[in-house]
């Protein structure tokens, strides 16, 4: 029996849909893992990824649930959570090797930091990105690479674990914006996904270093892993001072003391 013509086009376009659904659960598959496997390169630790979902016709990226494991020596906790996370995407550029994306924002961050006896996480994880950073063995030139014109970080919340034995209580440290720009576009080569991990957490542990309210022991050795990063030099500071930096241990200056000095020229590259 044939069908009319009316009943094929209602097939075609069921089978359309069909294979679009198909396309965007696979694509959210394969972009889920590529920031699992980005993150894990650039930080050497075990990242994960609650639920990603692109929107091919709108150009917007959405994710929830991004979380880096510790090192195994300091315990099951997780260094560093991301909330939510929205991206813009020029479409057409999807297409070719550079995607220009007007604008990332992230929200609902936690870093946690422990300083313990024989070390600590974030000396691990920075000794792990400057490698990287430098080429390492798990740094790879290849992937599509982005230029970012704005990322926006914001709603920090970074903590300094308790340990008695170095006498130091547990500090909270709320930033509430760090404003990026023109990432990637220094020669117009991009950034990998990879580099943009280590943007954002060099970003983040430079502001609070800046801040000033970090206990004299881990803000001595955060600045001096600090400065052994680079990712900021592919980036532009619009807004140090974005957000008010509070709580943990006072800055007893004026509010622009030598740590906040030295975290500017550090941010600057001076």
């Amino acid at each position: 029996m044939l069908l009319s013509p009316v009943k094929w086009i209602l097939r075609i376009v069921i089978l359309l849909v069909l294979a679009l659904v198909g396309v965007a659960f696979f694509a959210d598959g394969l972009a889920k893992t590529g920031v699992e496997k980005g993150a894990t390169a650039a930080l050497g630790l075990e990242t994960t990824l609650d639920d990603i979902s692109l929107g091919f016709f709108t150009g917007k990226v959405s994710l929830e649930g991004l979380g880096v494991a510790n090192p195994k020596v300091f315990g099951d906790g997780r260094f560093l959570e991301l909330g939510e996370g929205t991206v813009e995407v020029s479409p057409w550029s999807l297409l070719g090797d550079k995607i220009e994306v007007p604008e990332i924002r992230l929200s609902k961050v936690r870093l946690n930091l422990i300083q313990g006896l024989q070390g600590s996480n974030y000396a691990s994880i920075l000794d792990h990105l400057q490698k990287f950073q430098g080429g390492g063995s798990d740094a790879s030139s290849d992937g599509k690479r982005f230029l970012i014109k704005k990322l926006t970080i914001e709603d920090v919340l970074l903590t300094v674990a308790p340990v008695k034995a170095l006498n130091l209580s547990e500090v909270k440290l709320p930033i509430e914006k760090i404003v990026l720009t023109d990432i990637g576009s220094d020669g117009d080569e991009g950034v990998l996904l990879s580099e943009l991990t280590g943007i954002v957490i060099e970003a983040v542990l430079k502001r609070a270093s800046a801040s000033g309210g970090l206990p004299p022991m881990v803000q001595n050795a955060l600045s001096g892993k600090l400065g052994g990063l680079k990712g900021l030099a592919n980036a532009k500071l619009q807004d140090l001072l974005g957000g008010k930096a509070g709580g943990g241990v006072p800055d007893k200056s004026t509010g622009v003391g030598d740590a906040l000095k030295k975290g500017i020229g550090e941010l600057l590259g001076k």
